[in-house]
């Protein structure tokens, strides 16, 4: 158990500074080790294999992580598991999956939104419950619930300052995605100052490289551009593709994130108008 909590608690950190071969290495070994001493049919490996998951996602590799997920959903269907906290984990990420592919189901039914159902319900002291709620309101925006988005942003900032104050990666967090749906919402000028909140605040706690500096950049790109700040949007996207060769050449991910901002950026200058929720 403490060998386990060790190679978590590593692939965790190199996951936040965002170095995904070191992650997935430490991850593997995980859960390599999880089935040395449990076995591959014994539910005790899961939550490894849910780390597995969670690195290769995060370094923009689904095909493993589809597997790993579905193999451990019927490890606890087995065992009639559907309240555990690794339950609500394993729904998260199966949520996250939904997002990658983009598939469509029942929004009652989405499993990001199942997990912070059971996460508030049995676990709301849970960092788990924090966690989840970084990624539900864009997903809630593409489905079209606009009002549980902007309140989930509002609960994940709310959770995360009465737990840890004002400055951490959480608040961050809650700074980026709140001014994602101002972006969409073409609130450009009230965007700009939560995401230029929150590319600071994650240089600050994650260091220049980390994929969520590239992140918040990318959407200031297009906040600035819908401001009227055409130079420094342009400047902004250069840099960050110079910082993606530098030091993220190959990562699925970074390309797949410069791809989609370099696709609405040319919608910008043609006229169109970004995506709104639900469309």
């Amino acid at each position: 158990d403490i060998r386990d909590e060790v190679f978590q608690i590593l692939a965790s950190l190199y996951s936040d500074s965002f170095d995904p071969k070191v992650a997935i290495q430490l991850a593997r070994r995980r859960l390599d080790d999880a089935t040395s001493a449990f076995g591959s049919a014994d539910p005790r490996i899961v939550p490894a294999e849910i780390g597995l998951a969670d690195a290769l996602l995060t370094s923009g590799d689904d095909t493993e992580a589809t597997s790993l997920l579905a193999h451990g959903q019927s490890l606890l269907d087995r065992v009639g598991d559907d309240s555990s906290l690794i339950r609500a984990r394993l729904l998260r990420w199966q949520g996250i999956l939904t997002m990658v592919h983009r598939d469509k189901t029942s929004w009652q039914q989405h499993p990001l939104r199942r997990s912070i159902e059971l996460l508030r319900a049995r676990y709301p002291r849970e960092d788990e419950l924090i966690q989840a709620l970084v990624t539900l309101p864009a997903e809630a925006c593409r489905f079209g619930h606009v009002e549980e988005a902007l309140d989930s942003a509002d609960e994940l900032y709310r959770l995360s300052v009465s737990r840890y104050g004002v400055d951490n990666v959480y608040v961050d967090s809650a700074a980026l995605v709140h001014g994602q749906l101002l972006v969409v919402d073409s609130r450009a000028e009230d965007a700009i100052v939560l995401l230029e909140q929150a590319q600071a605040g994650f240089k600050r706690h994650l260091g220049e490289k980390n994929q969520n500096v590239l992140l918040a950049q990318l959407d200031l790109s297009e906040a600035y551009w819908l401001a009227g700040r055409r130079d420094d949007s342009r400047a902004i996207f250069a840099n960050v593709e110079q910082a993606a060769a530098a030091d993220h050449a190959g990562e699925k991910q970074v390309e797949a994130m410069l791809t989609t901002t370099r696709a609405s950026l040319a919608d910008l200058a043609a006229g169109k108008q970004l995506h709104r929720c639900g469309r």
